[in-house]
């Protein structure tokens, strides 16, 4: 798997350059920002093409920086009420919850994504060694594992690269 490189003050970061376009929710995309430690020189057995380029992703992590999560207010809480009367409680507790979490992960994203966007592009591709099968992402990394199965649960477009990536292999 092909990472484009920056530098954010002594660190070298990863940034994947495969997935990177894939991610329908785009401040998610921090999620595949990877310490330069957890990646090596050597491409490995499979070879994946560089499907972004880093001053692309950095332009993407600068538009997410700058992005404003925006909280329920009080008109959709009103909005809430309303449909209280015909949605059972649970079901809209729920979707009220899922926004919240929303809210608070965009806010995340954003202040990783400041972090990040501080970066400097180096012409430097490095590589995470990464199996495909059944819906699943076993890497070399496990901050990787862990970050790319977890997309591939929540984001509709990294599951269905991934599905198409395992098909062809």
């Amino acid at each position: 798997m092909p990472f484009n490189t920056i530098k954010v003050g002594e660190r070298i970061i990863g940034l994947d350059a495969f997935f990177w376009p894939s991610l329908r929710q785009r401040h998610a995309v921090v999620l595949l920002a990877i310490p330069s430690t957890q990646l090596s020189n050597n491409p490995g057995h499979s070879v994946l093409p560089v499907r972004v380029s880093v001053y692309e992703q950095l332009e993407d992590l600068r538009s997410i920086a700058s992005m404003e999560p925006q909280i329920p207010g009080r008109g959709r809480l009103f909005g809430l009420r309303l449909l209280s009367l015909i949605v059972p409680g649970r079901f809209l507790h729920d979707a009220a919850a899922e926004r919240f979490v929303r809210y608070a992960d965009q806010r995340m994203a954003r202040d990783i994504a400041r972090h990040l966007s501080r970066g400097e592009p180096m012409d430097m591709v490095l590589w995470l060694d990464v199996v495909f099968g059944k819906g699943r992402v076993d890497c070399s990394s496990e901050l990787a594992d862990r970050n790319y199965n977890f997309l591939a649960r929540v984001d509709s477009g990294f599951s269905s690269e991934l599905r198409l990536l395992c098909r062809s292999m």
